[in-house]
Parts: structure tokens; C-alpha cells; sequence
């Protein structure tokens, strides 16, 4: 741990979003995270979209955010899914009960939303896929609660920013520590007070029950009355 009080004071994502909206964001992203890796070198770098970057502004409605980046077979900083599809589907990650339990999850959500089999695959890469904080580490939760409080600090500011410009529509947000993330980011901004947020449990927790899931994510959206765009 790099206690660098400047390097924390510098954790601010003040570039502002302009020109080309992905690659601004990609941009204010890359700085932060030079910045908090000299303040702790448990942050190991930085990724943005788990899906093509066109779903930054052109996706299905819908949303999935996990909390933070972390162990995948390619661990280099990127801002958007290498084959232009959802990483969900189509990459290697340390944690692949985890991965095969969102697919089908993600399968039974889309199938309830009117989704047919031959269809499935394109819900998947035209919903928009990410985290609340684009920090890369082994976990979140084993952070530091100073490094922890300035990742939250630095997503939230991104997200005030950044989620007015998307179409989402809802929210599937993965973990207590997420739903807490964007609910928060809902408060402070206007553009996005209609947004639907439905909190889950995080599919690698112990407590993950992919039926009891599925009943609660489609109940939820059932009541908001979504529908894929």
C-alpha cells in the first residue's frame, strides 16, 4: 500500500466528458486508475464495458453491473469486449460457475421478456454490461476502506456523468455494495431519477439461488413494466 496523500487527493475524475463519448470515458477511466494504483497496488488495472462499445449509447434498455473488474484470462485494460460480444458469454474468467450461472440467469430473464431462442444471443450483446467501479482487483471487498471509499468516490462521479447519456432503462445490479453505488447516483441526478434498480445477490455468493433470482429479477421487472428496446 502506497499511503501517497497527493496521489489520494489527485483520485477525482475532473477530465470532463467531451468529443467522442466512449473514448472520453475510457480516457477519465485510464487516468483514475494510474492514479489509485500508485496509491495501492491491489488495484491491478481497469476495464469498462464487458460488451461492444456501441451499448455505451446504443443497447436494449437494460443493464448488468457487478461491482469491480476482476480475474479474466486476459487481464489487460480495455474498454469494451474484444469481439465486439457480451463478455459474459464468450470469455474465460477464474470464476466460471459464476459465468455459466449468469448465462442462464440472463437466459430465463430474456425469455420471460419475450425473447426467442434463435434471439437470445443478440439480447445478450445489445444489453449493456459493466461495473459500478472500473477498477480491476482480486476483490473488492479485500480492498483497503480508504481505497474502497475512493473507488466509490471516483465511480460515482463517472456514473453522474456517463449514465444519463445511455437509453438503460433498469438496472440488474449484482450485490448489496452496487445497487447502493447506483441508487446513490439516482439521487443526485435528475436525468436519471426514473431509472429501476433491482438489487441481487451476487451469483458467486453462497446465497446465489438462480431460480429464486430469476422469480425476483422478472417479478421486478414485471412491475416496472419493461420491455427490451
Amino acid at each position: 500500500m502506497n499511503n501517497d496523500a497527493t496521489g489520494v487527493a489527485a483520485l477525482k475524475p475532473t477530465a470532463p466528458i467531451v468529443g467522442d463519448i466512449f473514448d472520453a470515458v475510457c480516457d477519465r477511466i485510464a487516468l483514475g486508475a494510474a492514479q489509485i494504483r500508485r496509491i495501492d497496488d491491489n488495484i491491478t488495472g481497469w476495464r469498462f464495458l464487458y460488451t461492444a462499445r456501441e451499448t455505451l449509447t446504443e443497447n436494449n434498455g437494460l443493464m448488468l453491473a457487478g461491482i469491480n473488474p476482476g480475474g479474466e484470462a486476459d487481464m489487460s485494460d480495455r474498454g469494451f469486449s474484444a469481439d465486439g460480444k457480451n463478455a459474459y458469454r464468450t470469455e474465460k474468467w477464474d470464476g466460471p460457475k459464476y459465468q455459466r450461472e449468469m448465462v442462464e440467469f440472463l437466459n430465463e430473464v430474456y425469455k420471460f421478456l419475450g425473447v426467442s431462442e434463435n434471439d437470445l444471443e443478440s439480447a445478450f450483446d445489445r444489453t449493456l454490461a459493466t461495473n459500478f467501479v472500473p477498477f480491476r482487483s482480486a476483490q473488492f471487498s479485500a480492498l483497503s476502506p480508504e481505497t474502497q471509499a475512493l473507488a466509490r468516490h471516483f465511480a460515482r462521479a463517472l456514473w453522474t456523468d456517463v449514465l444519463p447519456l445511455t437509453n438503460v432503462r433498469v438496472i440488474l445490479c449484482c450485490g448489496q455494495e452496487t445497487y447502493d453505488g447506483f441508487k446513490e447516483v439516482r439521487s443526485r441526478c435528475d436525468a436519471v431519477r426514473d431509472l429501476q434498480l433491482v438489487p441481487m445477490v451476487h451469483a458467486s455468493s453462497q446465497a446465489w439461488n438462480r431460480k429464486q433470482s430469476v422469480q425476483w429479477a422478472t417479478a421486478a421487472l414485471s412491475r416496472t413494466g419493461f420491455t427490451l428496446g
